[in-house]
């Protein structure tokens, strides 16, 4: 197998770190692996190993990655990094307040990729994706003018919406968090309970709670790019004549977000820059009438559709360079979710082989699941990238 590690940035952070000793911790919630974890050279599965770690090593933590699941440790004389789940005590310590003294990295198996007769746009794509981060923009200036724009226009600031194809209407999908009894484990995430709190305080429509279990006439199955400005995706019940999906969807919730992942359909049905032109036309839409697009990257399996067949692996990658230069004209936030997904079995993606993978029990299991399932770690991501809305941009007046 060969790694290729794309991209690393280390800074210092000046704090006071946090120690904890494993052997003084509640044994009701023991490590993964009872027999120990892996400190490794850098915040990436496949990186190098340093040292494998006893489980009762006192360790001290002294900040985390910018994702939040790695963490920069030191123990037994050595530092290095840290799967927030693989140690015994993951909420041992308030995750939120320590500092970031790192960025996740992502490390690529190019054996696994069709890579025989790519050229040298498909590399350079290739290239943007591994070294985009995980969490980009959400610190973007931009973000205070779409805003203002969306105060003016009278903007739901607890409200987002949902935009994309099949892989946005799965129950699994943020579903749960909005849910009274979602039955979700927040483990060292706990903090992130005060985001769904703060979107769930207002109802889109009467028969949901939130914005979490809320349908949206802006996520369908079947759903391209396209489908966005044409009236024919529109509800024929609740939009007027000739409104499309988004401007409906707008008129009738006034959101301050709109979480967006599309792309399924048209890796099948529209051209590379067919599909720039909608999604642009799209996140310039939202910006002008105040809400702040999160753009997804998407995972698509390298023999996909099916082994033997012409690969569409090649094209979905430049499908997703086209959401990440879309993100930075506009300077707004996305979450590279094909990134943090390369670790995962099988990409994060199903047994269809098309969608991401949820897993019944496991939907919001914030405790070692999102180490293992997309949805899981989709919806962390998510919900991180929304607790930086909240508390850096939308809840301060």
């Amino acid at each position: 197998m060969m790694w290729f590690i794309a991209w690393l940035t280390l800074w210092t952070v000046v704090s006071l770190p946090a120690t904890f000793d494993a052997a003084d911790n509640p044994a009701d919630d023991p490590a993964p692996d009872s027999g120990g974890w892996t400190l490794y050279a850098a915040p990436a599965f496949g990186a190098a190993v340093i040292a494998d770690i006893a489980a009762d090593a006192p360790v001290t933590v002294n900040g985390r990655a910018d994702v939040g699941y790695w963490l920069d440790v030191s123990a037994g004389g050595r530092d290095g990094w840290a799967y927030l789940n693989d140690l015994p005590a993951p909420d041992a310590f308030a995750l939120d307040a320590l500092p970031v003294t790192g960025q996740q990295i992502t490390m690529l198996d190019t054996a696994a990729f069709p890579l025989d007769d790519a050229d040298d746009d498909l590399l350079a794509a290739l290239d943007e994706l591994a070294r985009t981060p995980v969490l980009h923009n959400f610190d973007s200036p931009r973000l205070a003018q779409i805003i203002a724009e969306g105060d003016e226009r009278g903007n739901r600031r607890g409200l987002f919406i949902k935009i994309g194809d099949s892989n946005s209407t799965t129950g699994d999908y943020l579903r749960p968090m909005g849910m009274r009894h979602g039955g979700c484990q927040y483990g060292a995430f706990d903090y992130l309970r005060e985001t769904v709190a703060y979107f769930s305080a207002e109802s889109p429509y009467p028969e949901f709670r939130n914005s979490f279990d809320s349908t949206n006439i802006t996520a369908q199955n079947g759903l391209n790019t396209f489908g966005l400005f044409d009236p024919f995706w529109a509800d024929s019940e609740a939009c007027r004549g000739g409104e499309s999906p988004l401007e409906c969807e707008y008129r009738l919730l006034q959101p301050s977000v709109a979480v967006t992942m599309i792309g399924l359909m048209d890796l099948e049905q529209i051209p590379v820059e067919t599909y720039r032109r909608n999604l642009d036309r799209a996140v310039a839409w939202l910006v002008d009438h105040g809400v702040i697009p999160v753009l997804m990257t998407f995972p698509v399996l390298p023999d996909y559709p099916e082994a033997g067949a012409r690969s569409l692996w090649p094209k979905s990658i430049m499908l997703n360079a086209a959401i990440i230069d879309i993100a930075e004209d506009h300077q707004v936030p996305l979450i590279n979710l094909w990134a943090a997904f390369q670790p995962l079995p099988d990409y994060g993606i199903g047994p269809d082989r098309t969608h991401i993978r949820h897993q019944v029990g496991a939907f919001c299991d914030f405790t070692g699941a999102e180490a293992r399932v997309g949805g899981t770690l989709r919806n962390l991501l998510i919900l991180q990238g929304l607790d930086r809305l909240r508390v850096d941009w939308l809840a301060i007046p």
